[in-house]
């Protein structure tokens, strides 16, 4: 049988109807924004600022184990017209700001403005799933983190991403959990 789908493929991929690139290519999809990315309306995250953000991120998975953030970037993203455009189509309107893997990992944006993401700061979670941010100046961000894990029996990833909506006053601490 083995040998049957493979010799299938084989002649597939050589008869030119499909790549063998096409065979493990994800679906991608592209999302044609409508809003420009605009360096002084995000400026104010590079500014130093007095607040500080803790926090923790965490998934719980189909067999009910907690998976953190560890290792993994977190990002604080001024909330900007391009910004809330590309959440949107992330997250969708709801208050469930949870997207999966098959959203996170399958788009791709146009115009994916190269300074967006020198606009933004960027932490690491700890080894036990915790982060921090100091020096953040006031201002409304999205902040949000990827969590994947490796299903070993199946050979694949899941997860996706986690992200809230905050408002920072300056001197302020805050405790952010993302669940």
């Amino acid at each position: 049988m083995r040998l049957l789908l493979l010799s299938t493929t084989l002649l597939i991929t050589l008869s030119g109807c499909i790549s063998i690139n096409q065979l493990h290519r994800p679906n991608i999809q592209t999302i044609k924004l409508t809003n420009q990315f605009d360096p002084n309306e995000a400026s104010f995250v590079l500014e130093k600022g007095t607040a500080t953000i803790t926090g923790s991120a965490s998934l719980t998975d189909a067999n009910g184990e907690s998976i953190s953030c560890a290792g993994n970037n977190v990002y604080l993203v001024p909330v900007t017209e391009y910004s809330k455009e590309r959440f949107l189509h992330l997250f969708g309107d709801s208050d469930n700001h949870f997207s999966g893997d098959e959203i996170i990992f399958h788009v791709r944006f146009k115009p994916d403005h190269p300074d967006f993401r020198k606009y933004m700061k960027v932490s690491t979670c700890n080894y036990v799933g915790e982060f921090s941010f100091d020096n953040v100046s006031a201002g409304e961000y999205y902040l949000g983190t990827n969590i994947i894990s490796e299903v070993e029996e199946y050979n694949t990833i899941k997860g996706g991403a986690l992200a809230e909506t905050i408002n920072v006053k300056e001197g302020q601490s805050l405790e952010i959990n993302l669940h």
